[in-house]
């Protein structure tokens, strides 16, 4: 069985946005903790379009509590890496302590979820992504300013519908998960800038 990046949660999301273990179904992402909806009903980790994370009109995190860039460090336990190149240096920051993971907002085009993978120092962190690249067919694995990687372009690269691109970026045990609404390099640029 695969190693999991994100423990023992199901993610779903998009064929093209496609980043963790678990079942693919088309357009529907569950992610634990960020803003979620089902049919209108609100869950901590229930079903959502992938792009409803960019709303600015929704909570950040629904187990979780906006807090600020100085304090989250302080309350998760671990550093919070950033991207230096993005627009905005103030974003909306929300900590979870159920799922201990952290979100970060920029504008309406980036949003980051860092996630502590307790294993990380056990096995090669490439592994998992290419693991994972391989099993779903979907992006591929690559050195981000030599940290492991698992890019995935939106749908909207070829398909013109712009969805999402994915970056996952293993720093020190931190799975650094860069959501846009971009072109993949885009995204790719945003990601090398992250420390």
């Amino acid at each position: 069985m695969m190693a999991s990046l994100s423990h023992n949660r199901t993610r779903v999301g998009l064929l093209a946005a496609a980043f963790a273990s678990g079942v693919l179904v088309a357009g529907v992402l569950v992610l634990s903790g960020v803003r979620a909806h089902d049919e209108g009903n609100l869950t901590p980790s229930g079903p959502r379009q992938l792009t409803d994370i960019f709303d600015p009109n929704k909570p950040l995190m629904l187990s979780g509590e906006e807090t600020t860039l100085s304090d989250v460090s302080t309350r998760a336990g671990f550093a919070i890496y950033t991207p230096q190149d993005a627009a905005d240096s103030s974003p909306e920051v929300s900590y979870s302590a159920d799922t201990s993971e952290v979100a970060l907002q920029y504008d309406t085009d980036l949003v980051l979820l860092l996630t502590p993978w307790p294993i990380a120092a056990e096995v090669d962190a490439a592994a998992p992504y290419e693991a994972q690249a391989k099993e779903m067919g979907v992006g591929y694995t690559a050195k981000i300013t030599e940290h492991p990687a698992w890019v995935l372009p939106s749908a909207g690269e070829t398909e013109g519908d712009g969805s999402v691109s994915v970056v996952h970026l293993m720093i020190d045990g931190i799975d650094v998960t860069l959501y846009g609404t971009m072109p993949v390099d885009d995204l790719v640029k945003l990601a090398e800038s992250v420390q």
